[in-house]
């Protein structure tokens, strides 16, 4: 489980939360583009703060976003990753 705190404007709650803490939880890996691109959508839950997660609290939003890289860089870094685990 990876985790960043950085700001969070909520939308639907029209809201800012100053410490929130965004916990990534899936990706998903869309097959190649015609452009040799590729698409990851990435989900993340936002917690309040880190005390508010380190408690159990609820999240407060779920935010996602799409990263497009290209498909090359993409190989070289699962390369990378599967060279590395041991």
């Amino acid at each position: 489980m990876k985790t960043i705190k950085k700001p969070h404007q909520s939308t639907a709650h029209h809201f800012t939360y100053p410490d929130a803490v965004h916990v990534f939880h899936r990706a998903d890996v869309k097959p190649e583009k015609p452009d040799g691109t590729v698409d990851i959508y990435v989900e993340h839950k936002v917690f309040a703060s880190q005390e508010a997660l380190d408690k159990g609290a609820s999240q407060v939003d779920f935010a996602s976003q799409v990263i497009t890289v290209p498909a090359s860089d993409l190989a070289a870094f699962n390369k990378l990753v599967q060279a590395n685990i041991k």
